[in-house]
């Protein structure tokens, strides 16, 4: 016992003890010496003096308090034992021996380690030196992931004493299945507190790894060669192979290629030979690689067959022909938008099919609702969408869009859907401006006030920025022996910074052409957000190179320059001051093969207006019926087996502009006339003609239009099976642990079981079965996978009798444990130990100062004892002892014990 305190509620009360001692005292001095020193009268004080004593503590309160050892401390050391912290093994166990060794002589100390799962190494003992034994000598978790929520949970449930426990964990804090985060909390109510030790994963290997495979997010067709992008992370440079195989076969050689330190992703062509289960595989190796267990990565496509067409058109049979051509390949149904009794109504009408073709319809053509459930239909349940534009009467006799009308399109979900959006704007422009500024551009010029041709070149330069926007880049170039850049491609709203380029320009150098014009179409093709890429060159004289190097097979020279330029839709337009007629002729050559204009400007005064107007870009508007021939900007696959040199000519487009995102395999001069994109879960694709003949009969005709048409209505398809069914699941993947959540509403007496098989083609593969409770439609399961590979998991519904009566199926593939992923972030780990210990009313200790987890402890339990009854009953027995004093005469037990040796004596001495 330590700190004993007496304490009073009441102490002023004390003060009676005066009085009371002077009242009992006074009399009994008042005596003679002859009386009051009589045995009665002493004793009778004494007794009196006690009796007002105790009758005065009760009065004011009297209680003791004292402090004894505290036997209920109880702490258990929860030692990561997973493979990421094997290197800090040697400093955990410093550390628990540490701790051991501080622990108080009462404190009771157990040791749990884990990894995916827990071993209750040494129970809880005050006896620490077995403790850490029994931990040495335990069986060791299984280290292939790390579950610290369980283990808190595990560690959490031994204790006798939640109220006085403790749970300190030494971890590298890299957990791979469930969040400890969510469930720390729990424990901290019961009282447990928790400390967090971060021992940092110490890893200095050669480390290569497949962090992630990139398959298509369209659907994949048989014999259609398509893209798989493969993430790598590496710890070194060096050569790899990587190996790919199919349902377990290897597919062609090995493909090389080149780490780099850090991570890249590297693509691979692959093609699908046949529908259902592909089981990808994706095997990287090299010789410095040092793990094994982390070397395949595993993922699948299921190929389904996809053939369900619904077409609903406008006007009758104005889809015949697109229905003719994709009959073939597909089943079609066609309705009309109109007719009441065929349009579908519900989402699961829609799902009916896989994918939905809206033939020249505007929003306004829709019934009511219509678009609410075609939009669920793509964003959440994944169906593809094609929408075809055409025309109708505005009122007046003429001919206007339909289905991109733009007043129609505002606002709707109709357009949000959309790969591109109809509204009013001019496509942003990227401009070289390239000026000579040889010694001739220094003549002054007749009627300009003093001005050279250099000065009014640089006056029209300025003014053809006042033709672009603010979405708009300019560049500056001057000509030299070979060329000079003044100014790299700059956003317009750094005007500033343009002028000043243009300002700064001086007489001096040559008059090349080739090197500026090769400079300018690299830094435009080097542009990805602009539409249009022009050059705008001003000279005053024949250029110093030729015009081709190769007359005859017109290659090289600055016609080369201008001739690749046009492949990449970079146009040129040329201001010439003043040139004579044979070099007017070679440049208006070189304009029309740049697709640009050429100005032979005599008035060197008219050259501002003449290059603002150049620069000058009409509106893209609604309706162009002008006949063109689309070209190709992106190549996917709705291009493959295509001849971009056979393209049909259209005989017109509807005017919109491309979303971010989107990607437009076929162009007009500026705006997309075939766009697609991801929307939600499902593809949609836009093209911007109609596909009734009016403007389309050559494409609709021609065997290249329909392999185009084709192509695409499978590239639009779903990626999976999405017809109305019975069962709808819901996956989560926690590396091993896998959570599968199932709606389905179950008949009496039907039961639901879930099956989850191995894909290895082993004769005995791994299977697991679970009959999980449904209950208001809604049943879940957690299951474990540990094995790589692909894993179907089969849902059925089964009748009383056992037969199944719906079913469905679907797959989960697994590549290695996250524990194997050693390139972890330790500052995120460490952040996730500072969580744990906020949550779990402790502290993070440092590794170096294992006293620390003490510090919080209660050595000693406080105690009150309340002594006021007792003093009652003391004081009550003495004052009836007083009284019995008082009135009876009594001797000291010594004085007994002489008196009957005396008597004794006497008896003898008798005799």
């Amino acid at each position: 016992m330590t700190n004993f305190q007496i304490e009073f509620t009441h102490p002023w009360l004390l003060l009676l003890l005066v009085p009371a001692l002077f009242f009992a005292l006074f009399p009994y001095f008042r005596l003679s010496k002859k009386y009051r020193k009589t045995r009665n009268r002493i004793t009778s004080i004494v007794l009196h003096m006690l009796v007002m004593a105790l009758s005065i503590s009760v009065l004011s309160g009297i209680n003791f308090k004292y402090e004894l050892p505290n036997t209920r401390n109880e702490l258990i050391l929860l030692v990561d034992g997973s493979f990421s912290g094997s290197e800090t093994e040697e400093a955990k166990n410093n550390f628990v021996q540490a701790v051991l060794n501080e622990c108080e002589p009462e404190m009771r100390v157990g040791i749990v380690t884990f990894g995916f799962n827990q071993v209750y190494a040494a129970p809880l003992t005050t006896d620490k030196s077995r403790a850490y034994r029994q931990y040495l000598e335990a069986e060791k978790p299984d280290g292939s992931a790390t579950d610290i929520a369980s283990a808190l949970q595990y560690a959490g449930g031994i204790f006798e004493n939640p109220q006085s426990g403790k749970i300190v964990l030494l971890t590298d804090g890299d957990e791979t299945d469930r969040s400890a985060s969510a469930v720390i909390r729990t424990i901290a109510a019961s009282g447990i507190t928790v400390d967090t030790v971060h021992f940092p994963a110490e890893r200095n290997d050669s480390e290569v790894l497949i962090t992630g495979v990139t398959l298509p997010d369209y659907n994949v067709v048989v014999e259609d060669s398509f893209k798989i992008g493969l993430t790598l992370q590496s710890s070194f440079v060096g050569a790899a192979n990587v190996t790919l195989l199919d349902n377990g076969e290897p597919v062609g050689e090995p493909h090389a290629i080149e780490l780099v330190s850090g991570t890249q992703t590297v693509e691979f062509e692959h093609v699908f030979h046949e529908q259902g289960l592909h089981a990808l595989s994706f095997e990287i190796s090299n010789d410095r690689d040092t793990l094994t267990q982390n070397n395949i990565f595993n993922s699948y496509i299921y190929l389904e067959v996809f053939d369900d067409l619904l077409i609903i058109e406008r006007n009758a049979d104005e889809s015949a022909a697109l229905a003719e051509i994709l009959g073939e390949q597909f089943n079609v149904s066609v309705v009309n938008v109109f007719n009441e009794e065929e349009m579908p109504t519900e989402l699961d009408e829609l799902r009916q099919y896989d994918e939905i073709i809206l033939m020249n319809i505007a929003n306004a053509d829709m019934p009511a609702g219509f678009d609410s459930i075609l939009y669920s239909y793509v964003n959440e349940i994944g169906g593809g969408l094609f929408t075809v534009g055409g025309n109708r009467e505005d009122g007046e006799g003429g001919t206007v869009a339909n289905t991109y009308d733009r007043q129609d399109m505002a606002g709707t979900l109709y357009q949000q859907m959309l790969p591109v959006q109809a509204i009013d704007y001019t496509p942003p422009v990227g401009v070289v401006i390239i000026i000579d500024r040889s010694g001739s551009m220094d003549m002054r010029v007749e009627g300009s006030g003093g001005k050279t041709k250099l000065d009014l070149a640089k006056e029209g330069a300025m003014s053809s920025l006042l033709s672009l926007t603010e979405r708009d880049y300019c560049s500056v170039m001057t000509l030299e022996d070979d060329y000079n850049e003044d100014l790299e491609m700059t956003p317009l709203p750094q005007r500033a910074k343009i002028e000043a380029a243009i300002e700064k320009i001086e007489i001096g150098g040559g008059t090349i052409f080739t090197g500026a014009l090769e400079r300018a179409g690299a830094a435009l093709r080097g542009l990805r957000s602009v539409e249009r890429r022009h050059i705008i060159l001003v000279t005053d004289g024949e250029p110093g190179d030729s015009f081709w190097t190769d007359p005859i097979n017109q290659v090289g020279g600055y016609g080369g320059a201008i001739k690749n330029n046009a492949l990449s839709g970079i146009t040129l337009s040329i201001v010439a001051i003043g040139v004579d007629s044979k070099a007017a002729q070679t440049m208006k050559e070189a304009t029309e093969l740049g697709g640009g204009e050429f100005y032979n400007v005599w008035d060197a005064t008219t050259l501002p207006g003449i290059m603002r107007e150049d620069m000058d870009i009409p509106q893209i508007i609604a309706y162009n019926p002008e006949p063109f021939t689309p070209k190709v900007r992106d190549h996917n696959s709705v291009l493959n087996g295509v001849d971009e040199s056979l393209l049909p000519e259209l005989g017109g487009f509807y005017g919109t502009k491309v979303k971010s995102g989107a990607s437009v395999p076929l162009m007009a001069e500026y705006v997309p006339v075939l766009a697609q994109w991801k929307f939600g879960n499902g593809m949609v694709a836009s093209f911007m003609c109609d596909l009734n003949g009016t403007w389309s009969s050559e494409f609709l005709e021609s065997e290249t239009g329909r392999k185009i048409l084709n192509n695409l209505v499978n590239c639009l398809f779903p990626v999976k099976n999405i017809k109305p069914g019975a069962i709808d699941t819901r996956m989560t993947e926690e590396n091993y642990i896998t959570s599968l959540s199932v709606y389905a509403s179950l008949e009496e007496n039907e039961t639901l079981e879930i099956t989850v098989t191995e894909q290895t083609g082993t004769a005995q593969p791994s299977v697991q079965k679970f009959t999980p409770t449904v209950t208001d439609g809604f049943g879940k399961v957690e299951f474990v996978i540990t094995n790589p590979g692909v894993h179907e998991i089969a849902v059925q519904i089964k009748n009383a009798d056992g037969s199944v009566a719906e079913s469905y199926t679907t797959y989960k593939s697994f590549s290695y444990s996250q524990e194997y992923n050693v390139f972890t972030d330790d500052e995120e780990n460490a952040r996730l130990l500072e969580l744990i210990a906020a949550r779990g009313d402790g502290a993070v200790v440092s590794s170096a100062q294992p006293w620390k987890i003490f510090d919080d402890f209660q050595h000693t339990l406080e105690h009150e004892f309340d002594p006021r009854w007792a003093f009652i009953i003391a004081a009550l027995a003495l004052f009836l002892l007083d009284i019995a004093v008082r009135k009876f005469k009594f001797k000291w037990l010594h004085e007994i014990v002489r008196d009957r040796k005396l008597k004794k004596e006497l008896g003898q001495n008798k005799k």
